[in-house]
């Protein structure tokens, strides 16, 4: 049985090339096939042909692009270099189904222990804490951010240690497995092109369906559930990602537009994006920059693992858990203690679970300390403080929808409600807008902005999106004149969005102005 899985193991690694023959030419053929910087292969293929020459080279050469170490007496390692063992601690990384990180004996955590070793995050003392407390008391360049996630996820929990340790030995693997192709030496370029190898062609990492995503983002988020099932929207793989370029002295940046974030090398001379929904590929800036985006949010690695709670948070509000999100969203405002828009989610959680002066505090706290990276921060909030909305209407907007059109319209008669209550409510009459659009009612949704913009006359999103709806409806003049506003709005609030110019271009295609 073992023979045959390993015989599988090596075909699906080598494409097509049947590997069952002990023919010494077929051997050697076999051989010159192999990935010489692919360690699952190597070690494979020597489980597979022991005896052979071309086995002990292979065993050879796994050795020393696992440990940088030419012999196989080590004196780091001793005697617990085992094929079999280094097979089974690589199974995962292959292009096979990850069967989950909790099947790791003890010998092969106590090998890939040590075989880590060497990696730069080691010497960072965040590797070393084994507290949320030890954690929050170090400044970012210290953090290691898979340790303190993994802390913060299972610290004090029966059997936490253990997963610990585990999910950080997986990721010490697939970091070595990342050496051959980009020492530590080697130029940031090259390290990115070997950690998108590794994720986005070896490990075929993807992001999941709609359908899968939508109502529980949090699986996708955090790190072992993305290590699991090789699925992972935007954070969970930027974080995924985060943590190898630690292990391999990649200084990347994490880079948070509203409602998305994507990594970022950046020096003097250069700057590479890498979007990890698009297989790591480099987008220009620009695409990142929206109608109402000042400036491009840049997070520490303590930020990064808050923003993840925070995702938690805002898939257990949606699935109706207020007390449990609630804790989601106190555990993300430790590592992100001044971000208004955390504070302005934990007000309403905490307004919906019974304590009203915390609740106002913290929301008082939130539209004072705006973020200025976008504009238009804190709408809702102000309703809410203003009494121009209630609870009800908060949860109307943040209501989860799917794809289906009974969801959006199930969403749209709440709102519908809210409005019916409170007319003023500025949220209630964009999402009211945006329901109609999901539902291609551009007319209907036109009415709803010209509501929110007869209340709102600065509202640059409400002015942007009426101007696209009226050209899309070929009614030009009203769409020059909402683009003028537009355009006004952005001047005062000193933008220049290239959705504008871009907006601009296609009016003057169709109806010179």
């Amino acid at each position: 049985m073992r023979y045959f899985t390993l015989c599988s193991l090596l075909s699906i690694l080598l494409g097509a090339l049947p590997v069952s023959s002990d023919t010494p030419a077929h051997i050697a053929a076999l051989y010159r096939r192999l990935d010489p910087l692919s360690i699952p292969e190597l070690i494979a293929f020597h489980e597979l042909y022991p005896e052979t020459p071309e086995g002990e080279s292979a065993q050879a050469s796994a050795w020393a692009l696992l440990t940088g170490e030419s012999s196989r007496r080590s004196a780091t390692l001793g005697p617990l270099f085992s094929p079999t063992l280094i097979l089974s601690l690589l199974a995962p990384f292959t292009s096979l189904q990850f069967d989950g990180a909790c099947d790791i004996g003890d010998e092969e955590l106590e090998l890939a222990e040590r075989l880590g070793r060497r990696l730069p995050n080691h010497s960072l003392k965040g590797h070393w804490i084994i507290s949320k407390e030890e954690l929050l008391a170090l400044p970012p360049d210290e953090v290691s951010l898979s340790r303190g996630l993994l802390i913060t996820l299972f610290g004090g929990q029966p059997g936490g240690e253990r997963l610990i340790r585990i999910y950080e030995a997986l990721l010490d693997v697939m970091a070595l497995q990342i050496l051959p192709r980009a020492p530590l030496n080697s130029s940031p370029e090259k390290k990115i092109d070997a950690i998108n190898h590794l994720l986005f062609s070896r490990l075929r990492l993807r992001f999941p369906p709609h359908s899968l995503y939508s109502k529980e983002v949090d699986l996708y988020t955090f790190l072992p559930s993305v290590l699991e099932s090789k699925r992972g929207v935007c954070l969970g793989v930027s974080t995924l990602y985060l943590a190898l370029a630690q292990r391999l002295a990649l200084p990347l940046e994490a880079v948070t537009p509203p409602g998305h974030i994507y990594l970022r090398y950046r020096d003097a001379g250069q700057t590479i994006n890498i979007e990890t929904t698009h297989r790591g590929v480099d987008l220009p800036t620009t695409r990142y920059l929206s109608i109402h985006t000042r400036d491009l949010q840049v997070r520490n690695i303590k930020e990064v693992i808050g923003a993840t709670f925070f995702n938690q948070a805002a898939s257990l509000w949606q699935r109706g858990l207020a007390q449990e999100a609630k804790a989601a969203y106190e555990t993300a405002l430790e590592f992100l203690p001044t971000d208004p828009l955390v504070k302005e989610f934990l007000a309403y959680l905490t307004l919906l679970t019974g304590n009203l002066e915390a609740g106002l505090r913290l929301g008082q706290e939130a539209l004072a300390t705006p973020s200025g990276y976008t504009i238009g921060e804190g709408g809702s909030l102000e309703d809410l403080l203003s009494n121009k909305v209630d609870l009800e209407g908060i949860e109307a907007i943040y209501m989860w929808v799917d794809e289906s059109r009974e969801s959006i319209l199930a969403k749209q008669q709440r709102i519908k409600a809210t409005l019916d209550r409170h007319p003023e409510f500025r949220g209630g009459l964009f999402h009211l807008a945006i329901t109609h659009l999901q539902l291609g009612r551009t007319r209907e949704a036109a009415a709803a902005l010209e509501t929110l913009h007869s209340i709102d006359k600065e509202n640059l999103i409400a002015l942007f999106y009426l101007s696209n709806i009226h050209a899309a409806r070929h009614d030009y003049p009203k769409a020059w004149d909402y683009l003028r506003q537009a355009e006004a709005q952005a001047s005062i609030e000193r933008l220049a969005p290239k959705v504008l110019k871009e907006l601009r271009s296609a009016l003057n295609s169709v109806c010179p102005e």
